[in-house]
């Protein structure tokens, strides 16, 4: 769950027709998480069942039977920059592997109407989804596949990432195009910035060690962008990982004078997400970085629960002649 990014989205897109749906249980490995979700996300009450372990290890009859199964498996198992570090040739070759092991055993007990989950694109014709998918058609489940990014959820992030929604085949059918696009938040850097909280930036400077490593890594041609920046009339950002606060190569930065350049605040983070600061009060900047950078962006959970919605109460149908995606506010 992290902090629960995910889950405050799809109640969000639910509540957008009225529906108030409550979150039964919640399952992490990482205490650290559960406890910033339990803390500040408003979804995770006294009423949810909280469970700190791996899902393949969970005994699958103490998850109580649910109307939206919502979960991610890990995203370091298909990512192209975990592959490319640890040389795997065969995605699924990872420990956190194993997790898809935990989904299947907890398929039937819980007893989903609809399930949703999210992953980085590489994911979406893998091994692991693939039979996944397969699995979940055979236990009477339409499955749909989104590939979403902030075209979609109006976020300042570019963050490309692959959904997909599995509906028991008694509901109504899905219409992928009517997803709502939310308009912008932020036309330029210089906006969300000014949204923020003042704070008092610590700006630096590269030292000779990082210049040798551009220098370096330009000249042998790495693909990859080194020290990314951002200037008040940028329009988007690159993608946030959960180690942001490491500063490492690929992170972005935002361009101070000359060479001077700072790192984002974890409010700045909040923003590029478009998740309220909430969910972040009273947290280290690591740890406030940590949980935004491997969460989700919310406007894509908020479209796809408000689609969800719409779809399974009639309010949007499948043999409409042409569907257009809907225009929408994210909040």
């Amino acid at each position: 769950v992290g902090v629960g990014m995910s889950t405050l989205g799809i109640h969000e897109g639910f509540k957008k027709s009225g529906i108030d749906i409550k979150t039964r249980w919640v399952l992490d490995r990482e205490p650290r998480f559960l406890n910033a979700a339990i803390k500040n996300n408003p979804v995770i009450t006294e009423a949810t069942n909280v469970f700190c372990g791996n899902m393949e290890e969970i005994e699958s009859h103490r998850l109580a039977p649910v109307d939206i199964f919502q979960f991610s498996m890990s995203c370091k198992v298909h990512s192209k920059s975990s592959r490319a570090k640890l040389k795997r040739g065969v995605a699924e070759d990872h420990a956190d592997a194993a997790g898809v092991y935990g989904i299947f055993k907890v398929l039937e007990p819980v007893n989903a109407a609809i399930i949703i989950s999210e992953n980085v694109p590489e994911a979406k014709d893998s091994a692991t989804y693939i039979i996944l998918k397969s699995v979940l058609e055979k236990l009477d489940y339409n499955v749909y596949e989104f590939l979403l990014d902030n075209q979609q959820s109006g976020s300042f992030e570019k963050r490309r990432r692959y959904w997909f929604v599995a509906i028991d085949k008694n509901l109504p059918e899905i219409v992928p195009e009517a997803i709502p696009h939310y308009p912008r938040q932020f036309q330029t850097f210089a906006e969300l910035a000014n949204a923020a909280p003042a704070n008092d930036h610590d700006w630096r400077a590269p030292t000779e060690k990082r210049i040798e490593k551009i220098a370096r890594d330009k000249e042998k041609g790495n693909g990859f962008s080194n020290h990314p920046m951002l200037y008040p009339d940028s329009t988007s950002s690159p993608v946030l990982r959960s180690d942001y606060i490491k500063n490492g190569s690929t992170d972005v930065r935002v361009a101070g004078s000359g060479d001077s350049y700072r790192m984002l605040t974890a409010h700045e983070h909040c923003l590029m997400k478009s998740a309220p600061f909430s969910l972040i009060d009273g947290l280290s900047t690591t740890l406030a970085h940590v949980v935004l950078g491997q969460g989700v962006d919310m406007g894509q959970s908020i479209g796809l629960a408000e689609l969800v919605c719409l779809c399974v109460t009639g309010q949007v149908k499948g043999n409409n002649q042409k569907a257009e995606p809907m225009q929408s506010s994210l909040f």
